[in-house]
């Protein structure tokens, strides 16, 4: 009868051992431990306890599972490391975490979030939302709070997970409610701020000159991967060192961007002197040229030295022509646009009038009047062109042949008392007038 109830003694303490978990037993393998961890999903709270008195070590804000993945409540045992349990870096999808340690099937301790596998791609949104639910599950921490959990809290830890400060699950082991009250935080690892570069710009290079830029981090210490970015690499190039090359005419932005998404800029202004800037045509905006006449146009290219070809050309051939040089021929009475362009299309023009040196600007009747006749009498009248070289037919008309005639040679005749206008009129409609007076 002894022998059967030992029997039953022993086959019941192999039972429970196989339903404690895996890391339980481990612990137990490891001797006495000196701290176990509570985990409050109502306050977001993650307390280290000292497991000699339950007195509180560390307590921090945390994130845990979000309403749609909560975190799952009860006591568990962080398991024995063999390969996923506890990693300095941990990939979940799309994103990183830093000191993951496994304390269920698929549930981890870890820190907040990175873009990336790097100490300064921190996604600060994360760090900001601690306090707050939205994890997958996991429980974030600060960076140096998780550091601390995988350093201080081996295999067979017991993790408590409660919801709220009287939750049985935390009282029935403090023999009274958990706290809210946080601790001072850890020190935290320094992270880039601000990026400062020199020269600070903006700043003007010729094509195929190259410029180093440096870049300080601030705080100093904050270390960090630097990505540098050209908005116009037709312009300026900018390597992997800083290191900037003009190519181009024009403008464009070099940015210097830290791991966790802090940037700087400057302007870079590539200037290339083989290229025409701009063109002007040496002379007023309006110039004048006699038919048959000739007129040597220049144009001053800016930069100076700027290798171009210029190409010159009339709007109105049959008015005024122009040739390879510049050189203009006033070919018939008009309004033409001379126009310049450089090979890289800048251009400037100038309006050209060609005038006609034998039509008359203008004529004028040479004797003064008013001029006083008898009735009987008779005056000669003459006209002048303007200008001297103008060639003309005259044409003289009386406005009261009643009381004066003329000629053709303009030979006036008094015939009656009264007043006539004497008017000359040249082949193209330049005209002037003499008042005649008629007395008895």
């Amino acid at each position: 009868m002894k022998r059967m109830r030992l029997l039953a003694l022993v086959l019941a303490a192999v039972l429970l051992a196989g339903f404690l978990p895996v890391a339980d037993r481990a612990a137990k393998a490891d001797g006495a431990l000196e701290y176990w961890i509570g985990v409050d999903v109502k306050n977001q709270r993650t307390t280290i306890y000292r497991v000699a008195d339950n007195s509180v070590v560390h307590r921090w804000l945390c994130t845990t599972g979000a309403s749609s993945t909560p975190t799952p409540q009860g006591v568990f045992y962080l398991p024995a490391a063999r390969g996923s349990e506890r990693q300095e870096w941990f990939a979940f999808t799309g994103t990183y975490v830093k000191y993951a340690v496994r304390y269920t099937a698929r549930l981890y301790f870890h820190s907040v979030l990175f873009k990336r596998k790097d100490d300064n791609a921190m996604k600060v949104a994360t760090l900001r939302h601690l306090g707050h639910k939205g994890s997958a599950g996991c429980v974030r921490l600060e960076v140096q709070h998780a550091k601390w959990i995988c350093n201080n809290c081996p295999t067979g830890t017991m993790v408590v997970i409660h919801n709220g400060v009287d939750d049985p699950r935390i009282t029935g082991i403090l023999g009274g409610p958990a706290g809210i009250e946080t601790t001072p935080s850890l020190p935290a690892p320094p992270i880039v701020v601000g990026l400062t570069l020199a020269p600070a710009g903006p700043i003007t290079l010729n094509r195929g000159e190259t410029l180093q830029l440096s870049c300080a981090v601030e705080p100093a210490n904050a270390a960090t991967a630097l990505r540098w970015k050209s908005s116009k690499k037709k312009y300026a190039t900018v390597d992997e060192n800083g290191l900037v090359t003009a190519v181009g005419n024009g403008t464009s932005t070099i940015t210097v961007t830290a791991s966790n998404g802090v940037k700087t800029s400057v302007q870079v202004n590539s200037v290339d002197n083989s290229a025409a800037r701009s063109v002007a045509i040496n002379a007023d905006s309006t110039v004048y040229v006699n038919v048959g006449e000739t007129l040597q146009l220049g144009a001053t290219v800016d930069p100076a030295a700027a290798a171009v070809g210029l190409t010159w050309k009339s709007s109105r051939q049959r008015v005024a022509a122009v040739d390879g040089s510049g050189l203009v021929t006033g070919l018939s009475k008009g309004t033409a646009k001379i126009t310049v362009m450089t090979s890289n299309r800048k251009k400037s023009t100038v309006t050209v009038k060609v005038l006609d040196p034998n039509a008359p600007a203008g004529v004028a009747i040479v004797e003064p009047g008013p001029i006083t006749l008898h009735v009987g009498e008779t005056a000669q009248l003459s006209a002048a062109l303007m200008p001297a070289t103008a060639r003309s037919a005259f044409t003289w008309t009386s406005s009261r042949k009643r009381v004066a005639v003329v000629d053709g040679s303009g030979l006036v005749t008094a015939v009656k008392k009264g007043t006539a206008k004497i008017t000359v009129k040249t082949a193209n409609k330049k005209k002037a007038t003499i008042v005649i007076n008629v007395v008895d």
